[in-house]
């Protein structure tokens, strides 16, 4: 299964549309938090179940895959998209980067790679 998840800062249209469009060449689950909250339990079940985690840059969500051990993409919120305020998440992604600690997805062809 893949758990596709975008934080708490509320929905993230351009993620949510490249999974859309990616999941039928996936030939596997994928379970997308989307707009709705997930309580604490319901969100680390996902997670724990998960073969792979697509996400937001965030850092809860970057220390959450590493506490699990599961592989994470990460495709930032980006300001001049109106998904952010500014661009801190490009700067936790030069860390990932530094770190090898995930896999930075910036497009939808890049989430299949």
């Amino acid at each position: 299964m893949i758990f596709v998840t975008t934080g708490t800062q509320g929905p993230f249209p351009r993620l949510e549309e490249m999974i859309r469009k990616l999941t039928p060449q996936l030939h596997e689950e994928v379970v997308m938090q989307g707009e709705q909250l997930l309580s604490e339990e319901e969100y680390a079940v996902l997670f724990k179940k998960a073969r792979i985690v697509v996400a937001h840059a965030g850092v809860g969500t970057l220390l959450t895959a590493l506490r699990y051990n599961k592989p994470l993409i990460v495709v930032p919120r980006r300001v001049e998209y109106g998904e952010h305020r500014d661009n801190h998440q490009l700067d936790t992604v030069g860390l990932i980067r530094e770190r090898n600690l995930c896999y930075v997805a910036e497009t939808q062809e890049e989430i299949l790679t």
